[in-house]
C-alpha cells in the first residue's frame, strides 16, 4: 500500500477511503485490511507509520542498497540481476 507516503494526518482517512472503495468495487480484502488497521494504525500508530518527506523511506535495507545501486548503474534490475551472479562467483 502506498498509504505510508502520505502525511500522518492523512492516514486514517484514505485508509478508511480505500476500504470503500475496494467495497464498492466487490473486491474482497478484508483480512488484509484488518491485519494492517489492527497491527500498523493501531499498533504502530500513524506518526511512526508515515514515511512523508522522509529521506529514507523504507525499512527494507537490501530494498534500499538495491536502489542506490540502480541509480549508480542507471540502468535496469536484469542487468544488476548479472553483476550479483558474477560478483558471487568471485
Amino acid at each position: 500500500m502506498v498509504i505510508p507516503l502520505l502525511p500522518a494526518h492523512q492516514i486514517e482517512e484514505e485508509f478508511i477511503e480505500a476500504k470503500r472503495y475496494a467495497s464498492m468495487h466487490n473486491v474482497n480484502m478484508l483480512r488484509l485490511f484488518n491485519d494492517y488497521e489492527q497491527y500498523w494504525l493501531q499498533s504502530v500508530g500513524v506518526e511512526v507509520l508515515s514515511v512523508y518527506k522522509k529521506k529514507f523511506r523504507t525499512n527494507n535495507n537490501v530494498e534500499s542498497f538495491h536502489n542506490k545501486l540502480r541509480q549508480m548503474f542507471q540502468t535496469s534490475s536484469k542487468y544488476l540481476g548479472i553483476f550479483r551472479k558474477y560478483m558471487q562467483t568471485y
